[in-house]
């Protein structure tokens, strides 16, 4: 997809340990701008922060279950015979997002380490934690700094040729 739109990727658990970085990042992919220093934006987010500093709890809808937050509450729900197909099927993903027992770019052990690979993956170890670079990439492509014509990116919603109709009338009128 890299190729034909840019995305940009947002962890929850990066949102959960501290909402700033991934909130400024998706603020500037959004308002296609490499920096959002001193905008209306960039004040908004650090005012929420301070705001939470305060009341940790002030952006909870609800009370949350004792599982939530904790990384690998449920793995028990998991048999190893699942385990095993999602570690081999998914290993991509696993590295690219940086959820298995490799170290950190910066050396520090990885707290997203949800699986464990016994021996090392050498095909998909080269994309460990990369997810960050294709955020890098698809940021300057949105704010036209890698060197290319900037683009006006047109979503395509409800067309049947270019993907699933987001609003179906038929169903709309039974609800």
């Amino acid at each position: 997809m890299e190729h034909h739109n840019p995305i940009y990727i947002v962890r929850y658990e990066d949102m959960v340990k501290d909402s700033v970085g991934p909130t400024t990042g998706i603020l500037q992919y959004l308002l296609e701008m490499e920096d959002i220093s001193g905008t209306n934006a960039e004040r908004r987010v650090m005012h929420f922060a301070e705001l939470k500093k305060q009341n940790p709890n002030i952006d909870r809808a609800y009370v949350t279950k004792a599982t939530t937050g904790v990384a690998n509450a449920n793995l028990d729900k998991y048999t190893p015979e699942l385990l095993a197909y999602i570690k081999q099927e998914l290993a991509h993903f696993l590295h690219f997002f940086g959820y298995v027992n490799n170290p950190n770019p910066d050396g520090e052990p990885n707290e997203n380490a949800y699986l464990t690979y016994e021996e090392p993956h050498p095909e998909e170890s080269q994309y460990y934690y990369k997810f960050q670079e294709a955020n890098q990439r698809a940021m300057r492509r949105v704010a036209g700094t890698d060197g290319k014509e900037k683009r006006v990116y047109e979503y395509k919603v409800n067309n049947p040729d270019y993907c699933f109709e987001l609003v179906n009338p038929e169903l709309n009128k039974n609800m």
